[in-house]
C-alpha cells in the first residue's frame, strides 16, 4: 500500500514538473565559465525569503506558531519542526535531483558543499507560496518559488562570476515540487547556455 502511495506521488510530482512554468533569465556575466567543468558545489540560503504575505520567513513562522499552539499546545513546534526538516528533506534534494538530470546531459555534476570545486552557486529563496490542494476537488492553486542563484569562482564569495533569477510554480501545497522545476529550468538553462557557445 506505501509503495503504491509512494509510486503515485512520484509520478505525480513528475508530471507536475514537466507541466509547470519555469522562467529563468540571466542577470549578470555569462555562463561561459561552465563549458568543460566537472562538477559545481551548491549552497542554499534563506536569509531574506518572503513567505505568502509575509515580508520575512520568520514573520510568517512566528505567525503560525502561534496559531497553531493556540489551537492545540505543541502543534506549532511540531509543524515548525516539520517546515525547517522539509528545507534538507525535500526542497534542497529536488532542486538538485532535477538540475541534474539536466546537467547529466552536458557531464556536470552539481553536488551541495562541494568546497573543492572550481566554481559553486548559491541559491538564495527570495519568495515562496505554498498554495493549496484539497485532494478532494480538482480546485487547488500552485506553490511557487522565487530564487536568485549567484556564481562564485569555488568558495570565494567576492567573486561573482554570474548571477541568475528564477521564477518556478509546482503542485498545490507542494513547495518542494516548485524547487525541483527551478532545478529543472536552471539544468536546462545551463544545458543551452554551453551549447550555444
Amino acid at each position: 500500500m506505501k509503495k503504491s502511495i509512494l509510486i503515485t506521488l512520484l509520478f505525480s510530482l513528475n508530471l507536475a514538473i514537466e507541466g509547470a512554468a519555469q522562467n529563468v533569465d540571466l542577470i549578470t556575466g555569462n555562463l561561459d565559465f561552465l563549458k568543460g567543468i566537472l562538477s559545481i558545489g551548491v549552497e542554499f540560503r534563506y536569509t531574506e525569503t518572503a513567505v505568502g504575505e509575509y515580508k520575512l520567513e520568520s514573520e510568517y513562522i512566528s505567525a503560525k506558531v502561534n496559531e497553531l499552539n493556540e489551537k492545540k499546545s505543541g502543534k506549532g513546534d511540531k509543524w515548525l519542526a516539520q517546515w525547517n526538516e522539509e528545507k534538507i528533506r525535500l526542497n534542497e534534494p529536488n532542486f538538485i535531483k532535477y538540475l541534474n538530470k539536466e546537467l547529466s546531459k552536458v557531464k556536470i555534476v552539481a553536488k551541495k558543499g562541494s568546497p573543492k570545486s572550481k566554481y559553486s552557486m548559491v541559491v538564495e529563496t527570495k519568495f515562496i507560496e505554498k498554495g493549496w490542494d484539497t485532494y478532494l476537488t480538482i480546485v487547488s492553486s500552485a506553490s511557487e518559488v522565487s530564487l536568485v542563484v549567484m556564481f562564485y569562482e569555488g568558495a570565494d564569495r567576492e567573486k561573482e562570476v554570474a548571477k541568475v533569477s528564477i521564477q518556478a510554480a509546482g503542485s498545490g501545497g507542494a513547495i518542494y515540487s516548485a524547487y525541483a522545476g527551478a532545478g529543472k529550468g536552471l539544468g536546462k538553462f545551463i544545458r543551452k547556455a554551453i551549447k550555444e557557445k
